[in-house]
């Protein structure tokens, strides 16, 4: 997790929580770890799976999302008891949610790197599931900022070309639409690229390990097959499904549903279809949201 060692060491006052004077002497980030860690201040409680969490209010009301806001808020138990418990998810991914919610991050930069050291080191699978998994909590609760976090470092992650995808492309997407309802489509269309992407790399001269994987993958999620069919349809590799992002300002290739107009083929210029396609799309270089525009 965030490293909340500041320059000098951090003095205990009871040799189990830091003292109140070290608070005096960290950034704003690292005082909210400690805090955090320490459960200094606290007046509120979270339990998961038999792991508790001193968290505070203030907190959880301004940044924690729907889910926290009416649990505290609402006149639910969980306000009047100060206790709140999340039983189904695990307690890995609560730590780091709640340190996002504190800190801003929840130490994504520690799964960056791939499995190996050379050239074919392949993409370390757990470390992309993490970010599906940070992805789905974060939906569940309706917190967007680690949302939006966990969709581009799953971006930063799995579409990495450089990489050979082959030994984790069943398990990662199995994993995101087990862990995602069909309308949250962001991971599932990234998904849906990713495969569209393997297919059309798919040559004599390649390793077949790439067309099994999308074999195994396809038999194994009915909605992805039914998913890869729609974007094939609607014709995935036309000109008019080149696009520029604005965020990352590069030209990108992008998969785009039907329009609400039930339109096929040819993009239509309605603008009500071009916000909805725009508000939808991903880029699949950055990963950033509604950043996409149609190229000229």
């Amino acid at each position: 997790m965030a490293d909340i060692s500041a320059s000098s060491e951090i003095v205990t006052d009871d040799e189990s929580t830091p003292s109140l004077r070290m608070l005096l002497d960290t950034s704003e980030q690292e005082a909210a770890q400690i805090l955090l860690e320490y459960g200094q201040f606290s007046d509120l409680t979270i339990t998961c799976q038999g792991t508790t969490f001193k968290v505070h209010k203030f907190v959880l009301v301004t940044k924690g999302g729907d889910f926290f806001k009416h649990a505290i808020c609402s006149g639910f138990r969980e306000s009047q008891s100060s206790v709140i418990d999340l039983p189904e998810d695990e307690p890995e991914i609560i730590t780091r949610l709640l340190s996002h919610l504190y800190t801003g991050s929840y130490a994504e930069h520690l799964l960056k790197e791939a499995s190996g050291g050379d050239d074919d080191a392949r993409v370390d699978a757990d470390a992309i599931l993490l970010h599906v998994k940070m992805f789905a909590v974060a939906v569940k609760y309706g917190i967007k900022s680690p949302r939006d976090a966990a969709r581009k470092a799953f971006v930063a992650n799995f579409t990495a070309r450089e990489t050979d995808m082959s030994n984790v492309l069943p398990l990662v997407i199995k994993a995101v639409y087990s862990t995602t309802a069909p309308d949250e489509r962001e991971l599932r269309d990234l998904c849906t690229y990713d495969l569209l992407f393997e297919q059309a790399l798919c040559t004599p001269n390649r390793n077949d390990s790439s067309a099994n994987a999308m074999l195994e993958v396809l038999s194994a999620v009915p909605e992805l097959a039914v998913d890869a069919c729609v974007f094939w349809l609607d014709s995935f590799n036309d000109d008019t499904h080149t696009f520029y992002c604005a965020e990352c300002e590069k030209s990108v290739d992008w998969i785009a549903r039907p329009c609400a107009c039930k339109k096929w083929k040819v993009i239509c210029g309605e603008d009500e279809c071009d916000q909805a396609r725009k508000a939808a799309s991903i880029c699949p270089e950055c990963g950033a949201k509604g950043s996409l525009e149609r190229a000229d």
